[in-house]
């Protein structure tokens, strides 16, 4: 059947199987790309959040924080003094939670999606995936440093799933507009 064909017909026969090769090869690429950027992004945004609100919080004792009062920064006692939780910290943004702990896991400041078990805590010193509730998340811990900071830490959760619907919108795109840009070229 093919051998019937006049040339012109058959170079855009395979003119429209080379697009179609392309265009599935790029919808691939697109997705592996995405996802990889999406996957670093999302780690580096955590890591970046926990390290800024780390920065957000000191300890002061009663004379200081007569000193040191600003209004919008939040004020908690904490080993006969009190912790300054500047404006600046940031308990949600951009997908991220972000929470002071203390060593005995108890929530001081902030929120977080996630509830980590005894043995769960404290080991995430790197972003680490976590499933928590049939949901798949990023999670970072960060222990404070400084005078009475001791036994704190900021802990980062990050849900991957609000990043896959950006994923997701980006593939869906592709999907539909790279094949019409094929029929367009073939025609």
């Amino acid at each position: 059947m093919i051998r019937n064909l006049s040339i012109k017909k058959k170079i855009v026969i395979w003119f429209a199987l080379s697009m179609i090769l392309i265009v599935g090869s790029m919808l691939g690429l697109i997705y592996a790309i995405s996802q990889s950027v999406f996957n670093t992004d999302i780690q580096t945004q955590l890591m970046n959040q926990v390290d800024a609100n780390a920065a957000e919080i000191e300890y002061l004792n009663s004379h200081e924080l007569e000193e040191e009062y600003e209004a919008g920064d939040q004020f908690l006692e904490y080993k006969n003094g009190y912790l300054e939780i500047d404006d600046d910290f940031c308990d949600y943004i951009n997908g991220i939670y972000t929470c002071l702990v203390d060593s005995d896991n108890n929530l001081l400041y902030g929120e977080s999606p996630v509830r980590l078990s005894r043995e769960q805590v404290f080991t995430h010193l790197k972003v680490e995936p976590l499933k928590y509730n049939g949901e798949n998340y990023y999670i970072y811990e960060r222990q404070l440093q400084g005078k009475n900071l001791d036994g704190l830490w900021v802990r980062g959760v990050a849900s991957r799933s609000e990043g896959t619907h950006l994923l997701s919108t980006i593939v869906h795109n592709a999907a539909w507009l790279l094949p019409i840009l094929a029929v367009l070229s073939v025609l």
